[in-house]
């Protein structure tokens, strides 16, 4: 019996079943990216963290210094975070300071976490966009 003389010939993908390739990658597709684009705001937040811990150690230096805390942002590093998704406000008094980072840029859709602070008592608070208290962001 030869195998290779046979009726039927072969064939390459049809119409039908390329569609139903192309509509599981578009299902895929739409789950998969919003749960990316989640989680690429979540690892920026890591910049905003890193920013405050910075400043607030460099507020203890000026203090430590000046006797005490400064309230421009240039004094202890500057106004934006290492990666610059986030700005660094300063609110300060001689004997307390409030740090705060406000999401700038693209992490603006960040929704959840679109501000964080910290005090010099080591007091951390976030806010939401729309102002409100937020606790999943530290």
């Amino acid at each position: 019996m030869n195998h290779f003389n046979s009726s039927r010939s072969i064939r390459g993908f049809s119409l039908i079943e390329l569609m139903i390739v192309l509509a599981i990658v578009a299902l895929l597709a739409s789950v998969g990216y919003p749960a990316y684009q989640e989680s690429i705001q979540k690892s920026r937040r890591a910049d905003a963290k890193i920013a405050l811990v910075k400043a607030a150690a460099s507020e203890e230096r000026w203090f430590t210094t000046n006797n005490a805390y400064t309230s421009n942002a240039t004094n202890i590093g500057g106004a934006l975070s290492p990666e610059g998704f986030y700005d660094v406000t300063v609110t300060a008094g001689t004997l307390a300071y409030t740090l705060t980072v406000t999401a700038n840029g693209v992490q603006l859709d960040d929704t959840d976490c679109r501000t964080l602070a910290i005090t010099q008592t080591g007091l951390k608070s976030s806010t939401d966009s729309a102002g409100a208290a937020s606790t999943e962001c530290w």
